[in-house]
């Protein structure tokens, strides 16, 4: 991505090109880098506070610490044109334990460091986090959100991708954690009130969850026909 950003200035004078250059890498190290280090504070943190065991704790590193068989599937998802979106959902689709899924977000967890965020990486650290047995819900809603933010305004893919893969997301957290499914639904739909969107949702979601986007779609064609009734009567 900074590849790109940069060799758009190649037609930019040698004064000019100096300046961006500057400007581009400067953002970088404030903005990329400092987000990595915080986020790896962060997991520091999770660390020492979920699990405050010995034994949590030394698995929990050596999670984060060795390679794993998601090594090599994590290094395909960062060098995706999609942004791992698509192979996002078959790493995930291996994991079949709460053990697994600690692994997956051990390895989730490092990589972020380096690309605080990609969307792919992001969805797996709050799926991850949701099927591993110390699960944190808070975390996983926040890493969630990022993802699907991320993939609209930092790598621009557009919104029938974006609302597919977070369709599939939840459903996938449903099958761990319904009542958090439900919440993410209403915070889609608070941050991208979309009727394609709802509308996706109430087609690809179960029943039990597809009732939340119907009420979305209710509620505002009742603010458009009480808009028309207010306009006709003044």
């Amino acid at each position: 991505m900074e590849i790109e950003k940069a060799s758009r200035l190649l037609s930019l004078s040698h004064s000019e090109f100096i300046i961006e250059m500057v400007s581009l890498l400067l953002h970088f190290v404030y903005d990329v880098i400092e987000r990595g280090r915080r986020r790896a504070l962060h997991e520091m943190l999770l660390t020492c506070t979920d699990s405050p065991t010995d034994k949590a704790i030394r698995q929990r590193l050596l999670r984060y610490l060795e390679a794993t068989e998601y090594s090599e599937a994590l290094e395909q998802i960062i060098n995706d044109e999609m942004a791992g979106i698509i192979k996002c959902r078959d790493v995930f689709g291996v994991v079949r334990s709460p053990n697994e899924a600690a692994e997956l977000r051990g390895q989730v967890s490092r990589y972020l460091e380096s690309y605080p965020d990609h969307p792919a990486l992001l969805m797996l650290r709050a799926l991850s986090e949701i099927f591993s047995r110390d699960k944190n819900d808070e975390v996983a809603k926040q890493n969630f959100m990022v993802s699907i933010s991320s993939a609209l305004t930092n790598y621009g893919l557009s919104n029938t991708i974006v609302f597919e893969f977070a369709t599939w997301a939840v459903s996938s957290i449903a099958n761990r954690d319904i009542k958090l499914a439900k919440e993410l639904i209403v915070e889609l739909l608070k941050a991208y009130p979309n009727r394609d969107f709802a509308r996706m949702l109430i087609s690809q979601l179960p029943p039990n969850l597809g009732n939340i986007p119907a009420w979305f779609l209710l509620a505002q064609l009742q603010q458009q026909c009480h808009s028309l009734i207010t306009q006709k009567g003044g």
